[in-house]
């Protein structure tokens, strides 16, 4: 695993590094999902397509139904090449990272202030804790930010940052892999796939590095890389770029596995295949999961289907 601090050299087939074009993001209780699109990942010389059929469960993840539209690939179309390297998103993808947002809804709800989860969260991440993880903001004065634009007063902030301060590094440090996790990465690894850990974090990749290695998967990453070393986040082109240069493969033999709506955007935008995990109802990618041990099937060597 490379814990030390790493760098970017240029490499080949990323696009021009800018990422998707980025709208403005609206109020705290207007955000709506993006539109589905499922597609194929591989050779499809199994003819594989996902339809969704999605509901979800406490970890967020949606339950997807895979089939076999006529039994063989289109001849017509030439096969994608063989995936062999993933990029894959640490928060919400390899462990629960949902904990802590929804005690802060809670803790803002309790106070008397309406907030609906998801949007809060939308705009939490989108317009205040993505200058966190560039090391551009400090989280808590980030924090402040977000709560007073909500509505809150400052005693109200006050009383939340309270209540909130140890409750999060707690909650940080008992994180748990998401079922099929650990061992569906420890098979990839020994099918030779490379992998690399991307993390939107506050923190250096060593310290990224040990929370992988809390959850099991010490030594399962060619490397661990984090925005705050970058000084980027997802869905900036920077993030998807660094990723292709620390696994020396080219984009189209490289599949980016997250559950973020503008990440899997951003990763097609750089030419990386989607595949999308523990998402919400609409998300677009070229794949999508019902289990994380699917990504065995996705990357099994083509066959009839």
């Amino acid at each position: 695993m490379d814990l030390a601090r790493p760098s970017f050299p240029n490499h080949t087939k990323c696009g021009d590094c800018t990422g998707p074009a980025q709208a403005g993001v609206p109020d705290i209780t207007s955000l709506q999902g993006a539109v589905s699109v499922d597609g194929i990942i591989g050779g499809t010389a199994r003819g594989r397509e996902s339809t969704e059929k999605q509901a979800p469960n406490h970890s967020g993840a949606r339950t997807v139904e895979s089939g076999c539209s006529d039994g063989h690939s289109d001849p017509a179309k030439s096969p994608a090449p063989a995936i062999a390297a993933l990029m894959i998103d640490t928060a919400d993808v390899l462990y629960d990272a949902s904990s802590w947002p929804r005690k802060l809804v809670r803790l803002v709800r309790r106070i008397g202030v309406e907030a609906e989860y998801e949007a809060f969260v939308d705009v939490w991440e989108r317009n205040y804790l993505r200058d966190v993880y560039c090391g551009r903001r400090d989280y808590d004065e980030a924090l402040q930010d977000c709560l007073l634009a909500a509505g809150l007063t400052w005693a109200q902030v006050d009383e939340v940052e309270a209540a909130s301060r140890t409750e999060r590094r707690d909650l940080n440090a008992k994180v748990r892999p998401l079922p099929g996790v650990v061992a569906t990465i420890t098979l990839l690894r020994r099918r030779g796939i490379r992998l690399v850990a991307w993390a939107d974090a506050d923190c250096p990749s060593e310290m990224v590095a040990e929370r992988i290695e809390r959850l099991g998967l010490a030594g399962q990453f060619d490397a661990v890389l984090s925005s705050f070393d970058l000084e980027a986040a997802q869905p900036s082109g920077q993030c998807y770029c660094a990723a292709l240069s620390a696994l020396k493969t080219p984009a189209e033999r490289t599949a980016y596995v997250g559950h973020a709506a503008d990440h899997l955007e951003g990763a097609r935008s750089a030419g990386l295949r989607s595949i999308a995990f523990n998402y919400r109802e609409g998300v677009a990618a070229d794949i999508h999961l019902a289990a994380f041990g699917d990504l065995l099937d996705v990357l099994a060597p083509p066959s009839l289907c």
